[in-house]
């Protein structure tokens, strides 16, 4: 699984506004993530949103997002 333009790791949220709720959520967290369009391979269908995180902070992230009731698909890196 592959974030388009993301040298990192990622979180499918799904829509816009969830995404930039989610980017907006890990910001108050002290997390960095920045909000991107998920390729549809990732995404299995349709177009889709997600923030892009650092590697080691995938796990932190997404259960802060689970915490605030964001549900999300981790996505790690692919090589």
């Amino acid at each position: 699984m592959e974030a388009k333009q993301n040298s990192g790791c990622a979180i499918l949220v799904g829509s816009m506004n969830r995404a930039i709720r989610a980017r907006d959520l890990l910001a108050s967290a002290a997390l960095f993530s920045k909000v991107i369009k998920i390729d549809q391979a990732s995404s299995s269908g349709g177009c889709a949103y997600g923030v892009s995180v650092p590697c080691q902070s995938l796990k932190s992230a997404s259960d802060a997002l689970r915490r605030a009731g964001i549900k999300g698909k981790p996505l790690s890196k692919s090589r």
